[in-house]
């Protein structure tokens, strides 16, 4: 059973190093799945709208194109790229994942943070 809070990995080495990190620093479970290694939206959204509805909180590490566009796709918008070590934050109104874009304006776009944002020049 998936917890409430998990962080979903694709296998490739990179990413599961930095999903490693993310749930490290917030404490919440890892589950690397060899089905986020895709590059392809359709196949990433079949894959969340498969999440058992007891998680609440998802973190996704995978890969572009696929990431980008299923955040332009899920929240209306129009970025370019999520790069990588991007963190895109996104909050849906749905009530299972089942039914995830479904309906435009499900889904919108919290925050976008990227390593250029972080760099600290001093």
């Amino acid at each position: 059973m998936t917890a409430k809070t998990t962080t979903l990995s694709s296998t490739a080495t990179r990413a599961l190093d930095f999903a490693q990190l993310i749930s490290e620093f917030s404490g919440i479970s890892l589950i690397p799945d060899l089905t986020f290694y895709t590059f392809d939206v359709d196949e990433l959204l079949e894959i969340l709208r498969n999440l058992p509805d007891a998680a609440l909180r998802v973190a996704i590490v995978g890969h572009n194109p696929a990431i980008t566009r299923a955040v332009n796709r899920l929240c209306g918008s129009d970025l370019s790229n999520v790069p990588t070590a991007g963190i895109a934050a996104i909050e849906c109104s749905v009530d299972e994942w089942c039914q995830l874009g479904e309906t435009q304006g499900d889904c919108r776009l919290d925050y976008l943070v990227t390593p250029k944002m972080l760099r600290h020049e001093g």
